[in-house]
Protein backbone atom coordinates (compact mmCIF):
# COMPACT_ATOMS: atom_id res chain seq x y z
CA UNK A 1 0.00 0.00 0.00
CA UNK A 2 1.33 3.10 -0.75
CA UNK A 3 2.30 6.28 1.37
CA UNK A 4 1.17 9.63 0.02
CA UNK A 5 2.22 13.12 1.17
CA UNK A 6 0.55 15.86 0.12
CA UNK A 7 2.80 19.26 0.32
CA UNK A 8 2.12 22.78 -0.27
CA UNK A 9 1.92 26.57 1.17
CA UNK A 10 -2.37 26.46 2.15
CA UNK A 11 -3.02 24.04 5.23
CA UNK A 12 -6.55 24.07 4.73
CA UNK A 13 -6.19 23.07 0.75
CA UNK A 14 -3.52 20.37 1.72
CA UNK A 15 -6.07 18.74 4.33
CA UNK A 16 -8.47 18.91 1.82
CA UNK A 17 -6.72 17.18 -0.82
CA UNK A 18 -5.58 14.64 1.65
CA UNK A 19 -8.63 13.67 2.46
CA UNK A 20 -9.91 13.60 -1.14
CA UNK A 21 -6.61 11.54 -2.30
CA UNK A 22 -7.36 9.20 1.04
CA UNK A 23 -11.23 8.53 0.00
CA UNK A 24 -9.73 7.81 -3.78
CA UNK A 25 -7.52 5.59 -2.32
CA UNK A 26 -9.89 3.92 -0.05
CA UNK A 27 -6.86 4.43 2.33
CA UNK A 28 -6.50 6.74 5.58
CA UNK A 29 -5.56 10.03 6.62
CA UNK A 30 -2.58 10.06 9.06
CA UNK A 31 -1.98 13.66 10.87
CA UNK A 32 0.71 15.46 11.43
CA UNK A 33 0.88 16.26 14.66
CA UNK A 34 -0.90 13.51 15.45
CA UNK A 35 -3.98 13.08 17.42
CA UNK A 36 -2.90 14.22 21.03
CA UNK A 37 -0.68 15.95 20.23
CA UNK A 38 -1.71 19.05 18.19
CA UNK A 39 -3.08 20.76 21.53
CA UNK A 40 0.26 20.71 23.01
CA UNK A 41 2.06 22.90 20.00
CA UNK A 42 0.92 26.26 21.99
CA UNK A 43 3.82 25.02 25.29
CA UNK A 44 6.38 25.38 22.97
CA UNK A 45 5.64 28.55 21.36
CA UNK A 46 8.43 30.64 23.44
CA UNK A 47 11.15 28.38 22.72
CA UNK A 48 12.07 27.44 19.00
CA UNK A 49 14.94 24.91 20.22
CA UNK A 50 11.95 23.35 22.09
CA UNK A 51 8.92 23.50 19.15
CA UNK A 52 11.30 21.80 16.68
CA UNK A 53 11.97 19.21 19.03
CA UNK A 54 8.19 19.14 19.53
CA UNK A 55 7.65 18.95 15.36
CA UNK A 56 10.06 16.78 14.80
CA UNK A 57 8.86 13.92 17.76
CA UNK A 58 5.45 14.84 16.06
CA UNK A 59 6.93 13.11 12.71
CA UNK A 60 8.43 10.32 14.13
CA UNK A 61 5.11 9.38 16.11
CA UNK A 62 3.39 10.57 12.47
CA UNK A 63 5.69 8.03 10.37
CA UNK A 64 4.83 5.35 13.49
CA UNK A 65 1.28 5.62 13.00
CA UNK A 66 1.83 5.63 8.83
CA UNK A 67 4.04 1.89 9.36
CA UNK A 68 1.02 0.76 11.68
CA UNK A 69 -1.62 1.55 8.83
CA UNK A 70 0.33 0.07 5.36
CA UNK A 71 -0.26 -3.60 5.87
CA UNK A 72 -3.92 -2.89 5.63
CA UNK A 73 -4.61 0.22 3.48
CA UNK A 74 -2.62 3.41 2.11
CA UNK A 75 -1.87 6.42 3.93
CA UNK A 76 -2.15 10.00 3.29
CA UNK A 77 -0.60 12.66 4.65
CA UNK A 78 -0.70 16.60 4.84
CA UNK A 79 2.98 17.83 5.50
CA UNK A 80 5.61 15.58 6.65
CA UNK A 81 9.37 16.03 6.95
CA UNK A 82 9.83 17.76 3.98
CA UNK A 83 7.91 20.52 5.65
CA UNK A 84 9.69 21.48 8.24
CA UNK A 85 13.08 20.38 6.40
CA UNK A 86 12.19 22.90 3.96
CA UNK A 87 11.59 25.74 6.29
CA UNK A 88 14.43 24.97 8.29
CA UNK A 89 16.88 25.06 5.75
CA UNK A 90 15.62 27.96 4.55
CA UNK A 91 16.19 29.79 7.33
CA UNK A 92 19.32 28.58 7.72
CA UNK A 93 20.73 28.72 4.18
CA UNK A 94 19.16 31.86 2.47
CA UNK A 95 19.83 33.51 0.34
CA UNK A 96 22.84 30.59 -0.58
CA UNK A 97 21.33 27.19 -0.35
CA UNK A 98 23.55 24.48 0.27
CA UNK A 99 25.74 22.80 -2.44
CA UNK A 100 23.68 19.90 -4.19
CA UNK A 101 25.81 17.07 -2.72
CA UNK A 102 25.30 18.43 0.79
CA UNK A 103 23.78 16.09 3.45
CA UNK A 104 21.38 18.65 3.69
CA UNK A 105 19.29 16.85 1.00
CA UNK A 106 19.18 13.75 2.41
CA UNK A 107 15.69 12.17 3.44
CA UNK A 108 16.48 10.86 7.10
CA UNK A 109 18.01 6.91 6.81
CA UNK A 110 15.44 6.63 10.06
CA UNK A 111 12.52 8.24 9.21
CA UNK A 112 10.07 6.73 6.52
CA UNK A 113 10.04 8.16 3.04
CA UNK A 114 7.31 8.31 1.44
CA UNK A 115 6.49 6.82 -2.23
CA UNK A 116 4.73 9.90 -3.30
CA UNK A 117 5.03 13.94 -2.41
CA UNK A 118 2.42 15.82 -4.62
CA UNK A 119 3.57 19.59 -3.91
CA UNK A 120 0.62 22.21 -4.50
CA UNK A 121 0.92 25.37 -5.65
CA UNK A 122 -0.71 28.69 -4.76
CA UNK A 123 -1.22 31.52 -6.85
CA UNK A 124 1.38 32.79 -4.50
CA UNK A 125 3.82 29.98 -5.82
CA UNK A 126 3.49 29.83 -8.69
CA UNK A 127 3.55 33.71 -9.54
CA UNK A 128 6.01 34.89 -7.04
CA UNK A 129 6.61 38.50 -8.63
CA UNK A 130 3.20 39.94 -9.52
CA UNK A 131 2.71 41.65 -6.62
CA UNK A 132 1.00 44.01 -6.54
CA UNK A 133 -1.16 42.87 -9.12
CA UNK A 134 -2.99 40.04 -7.92
CA UNK A 135 -2.33 40.43 -4.13
CA UNK A 136 -2.40 43.21 -1.11
CA UNK A 137 -0.05 40.48 1.02
CA UNK A 138 3.57 42.18 0.60
CA UNK A 139 5.56 38.70 -0.84
CA UNK A 140 7.14 36.55 1.82
CA UNK A 141 10.92 35.84 0.33
CA UNK A 142 10.90 32.85 2.40
CA UNK A 143 7.91 30.70 0.76
CA UNK A 144 10.50 31.69 -2.12
CA UNK A 145 13.36 29.91 -0.27
CA UNK A 146 11.39 27.09 0.25
CA UNK A 147 9.44 26.69 -3.18
CA UNK A 148 13.19 26.58 -4.53
CA UNK A 149 14.38 23.71 -2.28
CA UNK A 150 11.17 21.76 -2.65
CA UNK A 151 12.48 22.34 -6.61
CA UNK A 152 16.07 21.16 -5.60
CA UNK A 153 14.29 18.31 -3.81
CA UNK A 154 15.57 14.64 -4.77
CA UNK A 155 14.62 11.81 -3.23
CA UNK A 156 11.64 11.26 -3.52
CA UNK A 157 10.92 14.28 -6.08
CA UNK A 158 7.94 16.01 -5.30
CA UNK A 159 5.47 16.15 -8.26
CA UNK A 160 4.28 19.81 -8.42
CA UNK A 161 0.20 20.32 -8.77
CA UNK A 162 -1.11 23.28 -10.27
CA UNK A 163 -3.40 24.24 -7.92
CA UNK A 164 -6.82 24.74 -9.46
CA UNK A 165 -10.11 27.13 -7.88
CA UNK A 166 -11.42 23.22 -8.12
CA UNK A 167 -10.29 20.77 -5.70
CA UNK A 168 -11.65 17.61 -8.25
CA UNK A 169 -9.19 19.05 -10.74
CA UNK A 170 -6.70 19.14 -8.34
CA UNK A 171 -7.37 15.67 -7.71
CA UNK A 172 -7.70 14.53 -10.90
CA UNK A 173 -4.00 15.62 -11.94
CA UNK A 174 -2.53 13.24 -8.93
CA UNK A 175 -4.37 10.61 -9.94
CA UNK A 176 -2.11 9.44 -12.92
CA UNK A 177 0.59 9.75 -11.15
CA UNK A 178 -0.71 7.52 -8.29
CA UNK A 179 -1.98 5.16 -10.77
CA UNK A 180 1.30 5.15 -12.77
CA UNK A 181 2.98 3.74 -8.94
CA UNK A 182 0.62 1.66 -8.38
CA UNK A 183 0.46 -0.04 -11.76
CA UNK A 184 4.43 -0.33 -11.49
CA UNK A 185 4.19 -2.08 -8.14
CA UNK A 186 1.93 -4.70 -9.93
CA UNK A 187 4.41 -5.42 -12.74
Amino acid sequence: KPFIVIEGMQRRIRYIITRKVARYLKGMEVYNPPPGYLELRSWFNNSSSLRRAYFALCVYIAANNVKMTLPFRAAVMSGYWLDQATFALAKKYKPQLPPDDSPEWKWPSDLLKPDLIFYLNNRDDILPMTYPYYTTKKPDPIKDTILEIFKKWRDPKPIFIKNSTRYRDIVAEMIPYINQMLYSWRA
